[in-house]
Order: structure tokens, then sequence, then C-alpha cells
């Protein structure tokens, strides 16, 4: 419709009107709300109201609520509307920036919506990492209570039925709209990715009336269907492709919308757009964008008055490829130079690449979504300026700060387009695409790192790790980049921790081969010579942490290192004068200092710490080993050897006389306390075992495991007696009732189940969490189950009926530790480590009312734990010490201090005369609380 006074004639009928003009409608076409042809003057649509503000959606996906702004497209819809009357679940396929989702939401929706009015219940949704958790949300969007929908949490493939049978009412129809569909494959966890897309499938067969479903997904993920074979079936008439808009049908999306708000195209103008476009990856994106551009540039020079969107604006914004192009340069050009960079670290790190870029075989740039957490304080102000330009976009307002931040806020590139169109943006991508891709594969394995909880054989070992270690130190990448996040520098950390150990042991082992075998070639030489100038750095570290250890007033430290330094340079052969000397020298010091008077009286080693139930023996885990010590001396009574990996957990038997152990090498063992004897060995996991528990009666033990189930065995034959399955992620924690009859399970899956310890059948199923439960702990009456799910608040729960009873208020972003007091009538909560909460809380186990804050820590609290009496609460925190706490009065009754890194977990004696502490460096410490007196120390590992 262009700036004359002749109309344009279409291949349209006569047979309706808008606004008293005349408009078309073919036979064969549904006609859709407000998507018809205007046939009237370019005088009557000048004649019309001006409205000023913009037609054009620029990067923005159109939605319902653009229905009169969606033009072009009334074909296809039609097309889709006779689909759904033959099927209930279509895959639309189509390129990125071929208009999908707008198809759907501005155009198929609302005909729906018109057709059924107030029976139509509308579900949008991507699937996002957690597709039941996506789901669940457009549930909640769609007016129903949380109550109602909890059920979407089971996370199984009937889940989706079960939802649809229990809340859709008989007249209603309803639509389920996944949009980006390929998230299934590429974001979901993926076996929930599966569980979801199995759901659709059932969902589908059973042909449910009023149901429809419809996915839309990017054409190149179509290979990605064949891991699908039933979804390929279900699907296989009812594909189809969107395909690019005809110039006819161009012409009728770019200038009707002009014609709503009163305005229209100089002549021709219309024509060069339309030549621009054609051939264009992601077009339509390109076109609404160079549109959107075009009508703010004629607002903001005045030229709107005059009701002609002109040629002459458009050459100055340079086309529809420039016009993009040109805006975001501008906007990039009047950052400061410091924003410049932000700005490129940002795109960076919102940039994913296929896995054949490291090798430099075809790639192509995708947009990837990452959460707010990726970026530093310092990138904030600048990622809100190009979120404010729509240049990104985000879930969650991302100019909140503190705790209305939501904690799993996302952000990421509006639009594809831009990875190709903006030139600068391309060239980086270039330049960086090989670190790109390797950061990107760091961080899914990192994550997979961490939902697996954390086991070292998915750690990165040789060339990754290495190449891994040359980026962090590069400082170019740090500075273009912005380096890896936290959680991959201490994947890169544990890495490197687990390879050091591993050449420790090598090089031991070298050492014996050399001592034994002559050097009788020169590689071998230069091998030795090598390894004795490694041994040499290593005794002059230990020999400076001597020195740190004197200087912080650790004597014993001192000493203790000094000597191992010692003992390391007497095989040390060659060159060793110069390392001889620091070493004497850090020995004479110690021994001079500890002449004056030794200020620390008993070190034992171990890592973590739990009393005995009667109180006389403590044990420790350092490593893949166990040791037992008199409570009262601290002198070692036995040493539990034989796992193969790493101890996870240790626990007494009720009786004190046994201990079971858990451990990484996928079994866990029952121990003599006193004989060291192993006396069952519970094999059967596929991996690694991560928690274990006597029962009350100690004749049964129940263990969990990475590898999804749990188990309950027979203490005394170590038959297995159930196996509960059901999970589909690790269990992190197992617990017995207080009678003993049952068993419950927290999981990485989001929920907490309770067993029958006889039978193992499924009692009760606590969902309702939106990530995984850490831990789960009875109440003394076992009447009462509390969960502890990451970033989400603490649940109190019935135990017989899975009824949730009480959400505890606060601590929103999770707790990292919750306790009864030994009456039941009183729950402690520590927040989450992402928290800025420092304080410790009491709650009324029946209310959830708060009846204490816990404060002055100065740091994170980690940990807490009640006396045995229950008048006293014990809580650690980072800051390196433990406090312990009238809980009547709220008196700081004791701070324990001197430990010298974060303080982890506390626990009370049986009688509650002691208490003993562990810490981040491996030491753990045994108190009078009565005195304040530091009665042990126990120091374990040295990393």
């Amino acid at each position: 419709m262009s700036g004359n006074n002749n109309q344009n004639s279409f291949d349209f009928g006569d047979d309706a009107t808008i606004d008293g003009d005349v408009i078309g409608g073919d036979s064969n076409v549904i006609t859709f709300n407000h998507t018809e042809i205007l046939q009237i003057s370019v005088e009557k649509i000048t004649s019309r109201e001006l409205i000023t503000t913009s037609p054009y959606k620029g990067l923005k996906p159109f939605d319902s609520r653009d229905k009169e702004l969606f033009f072009g497209r009334d074909n296809f819809i039609t097309t889709l509307v006779n689909e759904l009357e033959q099927t209930n679940l279509i895959l639309l396929l189509g390129a990125s920036g071929s208009g999908k989702s707008s198809m759907v939401r501005a155009g198929l929706i609302p005909w729906l919506e018109k057709k059924h009015g107030t029976g139509f219940t509308n579900l949008i949704f991507t699937p996002d990492a957690e597709p039941f958790e996506s789901f669940y949300a457009s549930l909640l969007s769609a007016g129903f209570k949380q109550a109602e929908v909890e059920i979407a949490w089971e996370g199984k493939a009937e889940t989706l039925i079960k939802v649809v049978n229990n809340l859709k009412k008989l007249n209603e129809f309803w639509f389920i709209f996944v949009d980006q569909f390929e998230e299934l494959f590429t974001i979901s966890d993926k076996n929930k990715g599966r569980e979801f897309i199995n759901g659709l499938i059932k969902l589908s067969k059973a042909k449910l009336p009023k149901v429809k479903i419809i996915g839309t997904m990017r054409a190149d993920f179509f290979e990605k269907l064949s891991d699908f074979p039933q979804l390929v079936k279900a699907t296989q008439k009812h594909r189809p492709m969107i395909v690019e808009m005809q110039p006819k049908e161009l012409r009728d999306a770019i200038e009707q919308p002009a014609a709503y708000h009163g305005m229209v195209f100089e002549a021709g103008l219309v024509d060069k757009i339309i030549a621009g476009v054609q051939g264009q990856a992601g077009y339509l994106s390109l076109l609404q964008y160079t549109l959107n551009l075009l009508w703010q540039e004629e607002k903001k020079t005045g030229n709107i008055k005059n009701r002609i969107l002109s040629s002459k604006t458009y050459q100055k914004l340079g086309g529809v490829r420039g016009a993009l192009q040109q805006h975001v340069d501008n906007i990039y050009q009047n950052f400061s130079p410091s924003e410049q960079q932000g700005t490129q670290r940002i795109f960076l790190k919102l940039v994913g690449i296929g896995e054949n870029a490291e090798a430099g075989i075809e790639w192509k740039p995708v947009r990837r979504r990452a959460q707010l957490s990726e970026f530093g304080d310092d990138e904030r102000d600048v990622l809100l300026k190009l979120v404010n330009y729509s240049l990104l976009v985000s879930n969650a307002d991302i100019s909140a700060t503190g705790s209305k931040r939501k904690s799993d806020s996302t952000i990421e590139i509006t639009h594809e387009i831009l990875l190709t169109c903006w030139d600068k943006l391309n060239k980086w991508i270039k330049e960086n695409r090989q670190v790109i891709a390797l950061r990107n594969r760091l961080y899914e394995d990192v994550k997979r790192w961490q939902d697996n909880h954390k086991p070292e054989d998915e750690l990165w070992t040789g060339s990754k790790l290495e190449q891994a270690l040359e980026l962090r130190k590069d400082e170019n990448f740090e500075r273009v980049l912005g380096g890896f996040n936290p959680d991959a520098n201490k994947f890169i950390d544990a890495s490197v921790g687990v390879r050091d150990r591993q050449l420790r042991r090598a090089r031991r082992n070298a050492a014996i081969g050399f001592t034994l075998a002559t050097l009788a070639s020169v590689a071998s030489v230069l091998f030795f010579i090598q390894q004795q100038e490694t041994q040499k750095q290593s005794i002059i570290s230990i020999t400076q942490t001597s020195e740190t250890h004197l200087l912080l007033n650790n004597q014993l430290d001192a000493m203790v290192e000094a000597i191992r330094a010692k003992k390391q340079l007497d095989n040390v052969w060659i060159g060793k004068d110069g390392v001889s000397l620091r070493v004497l020298g850090s020995l004479g010091q110690t021994v001079h200092h500890n002449q004056k008077g030794l200020k620390e009286r008993l070190r034992l080693r171990g890592r973590d710490v739990i009393f005995s139930p009667n109180g006389k023996l403590l044990a420790t885990i350092d490593e893949n080993i166990v040791r037992i010590w008199n409570a009262q001396t601290g002198e070692e009574l036995s040493t539990l050897q034989g796992h193969e990996d790493s101890v996870n957990r240790v626990v007494f038997s009720p009786d004190g006389k046994r201990v079971a152990t858990a451990s990484g090498d996928t079994t866990a063992r029952v121990w003599d306390a006193d004989t060291r004897e192993v006396l069952q060995t519970l094999q059967g996991h596929e991996s690694g075992v991560i928690s274990v528990v006597f029962s009350p009666d100690g004749k049964r033990v129940a263990t969990g495991s990475n590898d999804k189930t749990a188990r309950v065995w027979d203490a005394d034959t170590g038959e297995v007696l159930q196996i509960l399955q059901g999970h589909k992620s690790m269990v992190i924690s197992v617990v017995f009732s207080p009678d003993g009859k049952r068993v419950a399970t927290a999981s990485g899956d989001t929920r907490a189940r309770m067993w029958d310890a006889d039978t193992g059948d499924e009692l009760q199923i606590f969902q309702g969490h939106e990530f995984r439960v850490n831990s789960l702990v009875f109440s003394p009456d076992g009447k009462r189950v509390a969960t502890t799910p990451s970033f989400a608040r603490a649940r109190l729960w019935d135990a017989d009926t899975g009824e949730v009873l009480q959400i505890l208020p606060g601590n929103v972003l999770g707790v990292t530790s919750l306790v009864f007091s030994p009456d039941g009538k009183r729950v402690a909560t520590t927040p989450s480590f992402l928290s800025n909460d420092r304080t410790a809380r009491l709650w009324d186990a029946d209310t959830g009312e708060m009846l204490q804050i816990l404060p002055r820590h100065e740091d994170s609290v980690r940990n807490v734990v009640f006396s045995p009496d229950g008048q006293r609460v014990a809580t650690t925190a980072s800051f390196a010490r433990a406090r312990v706490w009238d809980t009547a009065t709220r008196d700081e009754l004791q701070i324990l201090q001197g430990h010298e890194d974060s303080v982890r977990n506390v626990v009370f004696s049986p009688d509650g005369q002691r208490v003993a502490t562990t810490a981040s460096f491996a030491r753990a410490r045994v108190w009078d609380t009565a005195t304040r007196d530091e009665l042990q120390i126990l120091q374990g590992h040295e990393d």
C-alpha cells in the first residue's frame, strides 16, 4: 500500500468489512482476527487516527496481544487449523527466524481463543533445563492453584495425562504449546527431556477430547528425532514446514500494521524492502527490526506527522541488513571503553558453538542461555543497558538487587540474527570460537559433575585439563571472555587435586624404580634428574608452608611440615646444598620457638569427625581410610582400611560396637570397631555410595547411591533385603524412621520418598520442590519429615500422608542444614551459602512461626545442632568460628575459635559436655562446652 492515490487490487472477494472499509476474504481461507487485507485508499488510511507507537516488533517475538498487527500468514494458519482437525500432536518445523513461534502465538492462538471462548486453556512454555518444571509454571500462569498442579512435579511419562485428567473440565479446550522444542535435546536434563517427550507421546495416544499439542522446532535439529522413533511415528504426517513468505504475503506484513496506525509507505519503498529481505537468513526478524527502526527514526525527526514512511530514511538506516548492523554499532560506539569491553565479554558468554569448532571443521554459532550468576557485578550495569536496548532478554527483572533478584534468572541474546548480522560480534566469535567451544564444554561437564554429586571420575584429565589451566592463566581470556565462572574454577581445582595426587603416587613409584634399577640410558638419566628437581621444588613448597605456620603462631604445624621437608631431603642426591640450608634453617626456627612453649598439645589426623553413642570413641575420615580414636586421650585405637576410593560417610551402630562406611568404590562396609575386621562388604550398587545409616535396632543398614537407588541390607549377613527404585537421580540422603519401620530417601530428582523398610513398597512421594533435595530428617516421634531443597525453602511434611504441613518462610535460596530439637517441638535451620543471611533460626515445628534469630556470625552460617537436652544450639560459620547459644535467651554462651579456615560441621557428644568441629583445612577439634577449653585437635588431609 504505497503513498499514492491508487488502490491496490488483490485476488480476494468482497464479503467482509472492517471499520466500515471494504476488505477481502478468500472462500478457501479462514478469516482470522484482523489479518484481512485493507482495500482502501491512501486518503482513508491517512485520515484514520494516528497511533505513534511502532506497530513492529523489532527482535521481540509476537504474542497473542499482537494479533491485530500480525499479517501475511493466513494461508499457513489455515494449514495449521486443518492439521489440528486431523491430529492432536503437531511438530512445526522451520529455520531460525522463520516466524514459527509468532505464527502460533499471534495467529493460531487468538483464533482458537475466539472460537472456544472462556473454555479455552492456553499452556505456553519453553522446556529449558527442567521441562516438567516449565510445564508446572505454565499451569500456574493459566490460573491453577499450586496445590492443584503439584502432580506435575512427578516428572514421569504418565504425568501429563494425569495432569489433564485431574484438572481439565469436560467442555474445556486445552492447547499445549511447547515453544523451542529443540531445547528438549539441547538444554533439558537428558533423562527428564526423554521422559517429557514420552509423556507427550502418551498424551497424544490417549486421544483425550479437546486436547491439542503443538511444538515448534528448528529444522536443523530434525536429525535429533532419530533418537525418538515413537515421536517420529506419531508426527509422521503432521510435521508441516514453515516456508518463506511470498512477495504478496510480505507486502501484507509490511503495509498492514502501518495502515492500522494511520501510516503509508512512500511509493516504491515496499518493493525495495522486499527485495532486501528475500534470501536473507532470519529475514523476518531483520524485517521487523528494520521496520521498527524506520518507524522510530521518522518519529524522532517528526516526519511521522507527514503520515509517510520515506525511502530517504530507509536508505539512511542502511537498508534491511545495514539497519541492524548500524544500530547496534551506534549503541556500542556510545559506550565507554570499559562498557565496550564488558559488552564483548557478555555477548561471548551468550554464544554456543557446535562441537566441531575446536577441530576447525564447519561450525555455526547459536544462542546460549546463561544464568545471571555467570556475570560479575562489574558487568551488571552494561547487562541492564543491553536488555533495555532489546539486544538481550531476561526471564526476570535483572535490575532488582539482593533478595528481590531471582536466583534462577537467565540471560540470552534476543535473536540469533545478531550473531551473523552484527559484523563486530561475528568477528569476535570467529576469533575466539575454539576457546568458546572449550569453555562451554567445560560448563556442561561441570553441571553434570555437580548433578551427580561430584564424582572424581567425571573430572577433567590430560590435555583437556591442561588446556583449561592454560586458559585460566591467559590474561586475554580473562579480559575478552571474562574467565571461567566460580563453579568451573572449583571443578578445575578439584581436577588438579586428583591429578596431583596421582602424580605424587607416580613419582613415589618412579623413585623406587630408579633406586632398584641402574641408570643405563641417557633417557633414564634425564628422567631421574627431572624427578630430583621436582622433589626439590616440593621440599621448598613444604618449607614455605612451615614458615607460614610459624608466622601464624601455629608451632606444631610448623614443626610437622619442617620435619616432613627434612625427610624428603634425604631422598635428594643431586644439588641438595641450597635446599638443605633452607630446610635446616626452617627446622631450627621451629625448634627454637617450641622451646619457648608449645601451645598445641595433641594433634590427630582426620577430616570429618563423629562421636560414638556412648561418647567414648571418635571416628574420622582420611581419604579412603577411617580411624577410630579414644575421645578422652586422642589415642588412635584402630585404622579401617580396604576401600579403593574415598569414604563419603561413616556412622556408628547404636551400640557403638560396629562402624559402617560408604565409599565411592560402589561398596559399603560394616566393621568391628575394636578389631578392625570387615564384618560385611555390601556389594551391589552400580555407582558410588553416598550415604549409609544403621537402623535404630542395629540389625539393618540402609545405603544411598549415585546409581539412583537405595538399598536395605541385613547388617549381620550382608544380604540385600530391599532395593528401593524410583528416583530419577542420585540418592543423596537415606534415613530410618525412629521406629525402624520406614526408610526415607532424598534425591537430586527434586523429590523425597518414603518406603516400607520390610517390603520395599513406596509409601509416599514428597514432591513440590523446585530443585534437588539435599537432605531429609525425621522428627523424634517419626510423625513428621523435614526436607531441605536447593534454592528453596525448607518444608515440613506429614510422614503418613505426604501432606505439606509447613513451608518455613525466609531462606528463599535454600537451607544448608536443618535439625529437630530432641523434643521435636522446634526446628533449627541455617541459610544457603548463596544467601547474604548470616543467621541461624529457630522455628516452631507445629506452626512454622519463627521463634529466634541467632545473630552475629561474621560470615555464612554452615551448620547447626541441638545439645542433647535441647537447651543449647551450636552453629558453625565460614569465618573460622563455632558458637554455642542458649536457646531460651538467645545469649551467646561460647565462641569456639582457633580454626584457620571455614568451620563446616559441629556435633555434641551424647552427654552434651563436649563439642567436636571440623574445618576446611582438614582439621577437627574437640572442645569442653563448659570451659571452652580446646581438648584435642584432629588434623586430616593435606589438600
